[in-house]
């Protein structure tokens, strides 16, 4: 991914609890989805565990191949 387009000017980098309580004023409202490579997927998951945010109101999808 050396070559990209830098038109985007939106966020960049990881998902992590930080970015989330900076958007999400009260984490147990929204339903959370979470999909890409089994990895990822786990981290995520387990750091929002972390952070409060209930399974109830996580959904994970995870795709092979990355």
């Amino acid at each position: 991914m050396d070559k990209f387009k830098k038109s985007w000017n939106g966020k960049t980098g990881h998902i992590d609890c930080k970015i989330i309580s900076k958007y999400v004023n009260d984490v147990s409202k929204p339903i959370y989805y979470i999909s890409g490579p089994a990895k990822m997927v786990t981290f995520i998951h387990k750091a929002f565990n972390e952070y409060g945010i209930d399974d109830d109101i996580i959904r994970t999808e995870e795709f092979s191949g990355y």
